[in-house]
């Protein structure tokens, strides 16, 4: 895999026990839900050498816990509201955004809102700003970051 994405935010169900990403079924007529295994999530995770995976969703420890082993891992550990959960987003994406390391941004957005996240394999890394990789994104557009690029620092 040729694509290095530093950050992947998964906003979608988790199966609590084996932590496999329960996908939405565009059609009405499947009995089984679409589901991505663990395994093939920390492979592509690993693959795409991200130095943070965050899953703002109810019960995601599953997944998180499996996912330590490769990287950083933002996960819930218990229900996650939605409106909580913006609001968290909003602090922490908005630290990042400005060179905060991990550690602290997730700290700051903690202080702001618990809203159940957890932050499991504290390797600590800041984004630095490059112009234009956020311009026009949808991320770039909800939490008013401007139009900057991010490439993943390690913190020593």
């Amino acid at each position: 895999m040729s694509t290095r994405w530093n950050i992947i935010h998964l906003a979608t169900h988790v199966d609590a026990n084996t932590g496999d990403l329960i996908l939405p079924d565009s059609s009405a007529s499947s009995a089984q839900p679409n589901r991505l295994l663990v395994n093939g999530v920390v492979d592509l995770v690993r693959k795409c050498e991200a130095c943070l995976v965050v899953v703002p969703t109810c019960d995601s420890i599953a997944l998180a816990i499996k996912l330590a082993n490769v990287t950083n891992v933002i996960a819930g550990h218990k229900p996650v509201e939605q409106v909580a959960a913006l609001s968290w987003a909003k602090v922490f994406y908005e630290n990042l955004s400005k060179g905060v390391p991990l550690g602290e941004s997730y700290d700051a957005a903690q202080r702001q809102v618990d809203c159940g996240l957890v932050l499991l394999s504290r390797r600590e890394f800041r984004l630095v700003s490059t112009p234009e990789m956020l311009a026009g994104s949808r991320i770039s557009r909800d939490l008013d970051l401007g139009p900057r690029q991010y490439v993943a620092a390690r913190v020593h």
